[in-house]
């Protein structure tokens, strides 16, 4: 590759930024849901000395309720609401005795809707059983933990340390930001979350996001210049993805790496080359289905004990075998490997019926070498820089697997010449004292990732097509080469991910010298 170097310093942010002062007290979500007429709200809305057992809310136009036993509720919950519709306005009651000198919200959470639109509102009512409101608030920014994209309609709720009574909530706005309002001086437990179910309660499987102490002490009103980053919380060890390709292997995926493993199919172990992993998580097992009807895999390791059971149709013993490029296209870098993947465990190939045609001359090409690995067949040519266009052709009975042969298939392999592509030299002297993972981005999508041990300043990323290119380090605190999600339990946090914003334009025959380092660090 012609090498033309220059020297590019690039910085990158972490996205933080102070929460804006908001409300969500008595207005609409948009322009044209239903909203409170504020004046004529009985009692008024911020009443003192409240001693009623009925609120009135008249509306703009009519509306009609949206799961109101669900919807609309109390905080703290010390009374079970009964709601009515009259016409343009809403009655809501209650039973229930309120305790003294406390400050309550009545909210309606998407309760209350457009007859005809569906739009709906969010609605704060709130009042004091003694002579004064609560006045303090607490102001907060939630965005993702892997892109840092704020995130929209998540509850943000605090909640009683001792006893997990919730205490308020609001909702986060399309910028990520919400404000708690009319608190009481105290410590609480905060709780960003997204509440699938909408019961306000914080399911095992529901993103969350959290400070990394315990409580927090509002005794002013406040903001939280530090987001809290959401995150989809790990489930008990599972197999989460499971599928068939006939007619010879299984693909699965589980939600915890597969390690030290057993695998059990109808009882008996396998072979380790019986399967392949994909990743760390994911692997094929093959499977010789002729005589079986069902199968059950077993599979034990480190972190999974786990079954699934298969059922297989005659269609499935029956299917054609397959046999396609390993690169979709067939469009091949200088740094792509020839292959082709079939659709079962291939036992032998037959190269007699295999032809190759350059089709630069239409001249065969007869000096190449082959190897398979399970149902993979690979392809080395020892004048690979000359190939433009190969013509492919398997002929029928050319690859023999369990389940039987290929039918005739013919492919055409495009080699790229290495001065399409550009590269990147990336300079990570600032990272050299712990374990990060590059990953390289363009068009919102990571393209390749490295995992990078401690001591490695440099790093060459070559094969990179012509375009834009943006950057994202995960600090790896553990070392797995991966990024690691937070836990709720002991207040751990998601793995830091630092963003570079600044694109960077890669050209066809060009080396470009980068050095990443932190905005907050130059």
């Amino acid at each position: 590759m012609v090498s033309y170097r220059y020297l590019i310093f690039i910085t990158g942010f972490l996205l933080c930024a102070c929460a804006q002062v908001g409300t969500i007290s008595g207005g609409p979500k948009d322009n044209t849901a239903p909203k409170p007429v504020d004046k004529n709200v009985q009692p008024p809305n911020g009443s003192t000395r409240f001693a009623q057992k009925e609120v009135e809310i008249p509306f703009d136009e009519f509306f009609r309720l949206d799961n109101a036993n669900i919807n609309i509720r109390m905080v703290p919950a010390h009374a079970t609401i009964d709601s009515r519709v009259q016409g343009k306005t809403l009655y809501l009651s209650w039973e229930d005795e309120l305790q003294e000198n406390t400050t309550y919200a009545i909210y309606l959470n998407n309760a209350v809707k457009d007859i005809t639109e569906g739009n709906d509102s969010i609605i704060q009512y709130v009042f004091s059983t003694g002579d004064e409101l609560d006045t303090l608030s607490y102001s907060l920014y939630v965005a993702d933990a892997q892109s840092s994209i704020p995130v929209e309609g998540c509850v943000v709720g605090i909640f009683d340390p001792e006893t997990d009574e919730l205490k308020s909530f609001t909702e986060t706005d399309a910028k990520g930001f919400a404000r708690l309002s009319y608190l009481k001086e105290g410590d609480y437990k905060l709780v960003a979350f997204v509440d699938e179910n909408g019961d306000l309660e914080i399911q095992e499987h529901e993103s969350l996001a959290f400070p990394s102490r315990e409580t927090i002490s509002i005794d002013s009103a406040m903001f939280d210049s530090l987001p809290l980053r959401l995150f989809s919380p790990i489930q008990e060890p599972e197999i989460q993805f499971s599928a068939f390709v006939p007619p010879g292997y299984a693909l699965i995926g589980a939600n915890r790496p597969i390690e030290n493993e057993t695998l059990f199919l109808n009882g008996e172990q396998l072979d380790s080359s019986q399967y392949q992993f994909l990743s760390a998580d994911s692997m094929k097992v093959f499977m010789n289905i002729r005589e079986i009807a069902t199968a059950e895999l077993a599979i034990h390791s480190d972190q999974l004990n786990d079954t699934i059971d298969f059922r297989f149709a005659k269609s499935d013993r029956e299917s054609v075998i397959s046999f396609r490029p390993s690169i979709a296209g067939g469009v091949l870098s200088p740094w792509d490997s020839v292959s082709f993947f079939a659709n079962d465990q291939i036992i032998s190939v037959d190269t007699s019926q295999i032809s190759l045609f350059n089709r630069k001359d239409s001249i065969a090409i007869r000096d190449y070498q082959y190897t398979f690995h399970l149902n993979e067949l690979f392809i080395s040519f020892p004048n690979r820089d000359s190939l433009d266009l190969v013509d492919v052709l398997f002929n029928k009975g050319s690859i023999s697997t369990v389940h039987g042969s290929n039918t005739r298939l013919q492919n055409v392999l495009t080699f790229q010449n290495e001065r399409k592509y550009g590269a990147l030299n990336l300079d990570l002297s600032y990272y050299q004292e712990q374990a990060i993972v590059l990953r390289v981005i363009t068009n919102k999508k990571v393209v390749k990732e490295f995992p990078v041990k401690p001591g490695n300043p440099e790093l060459l990323v070559e094969g990179l097509s012509p375009g834009d290119y943006t950057f994202n380090i995960v600090i790896d605190e553990n070392a797995n080469g991966r990024w690691d999600v937070g836990d709720f339990e002991t207040l751990r946090q998601p793995e830091v991910i630092e963003f570079f914003s600044t694109p960077t334009t890669v050209r066809a025959n060009w080396e470009v010298e980068l050095s990443l380092i932190p905005l907050s660090d130059e």
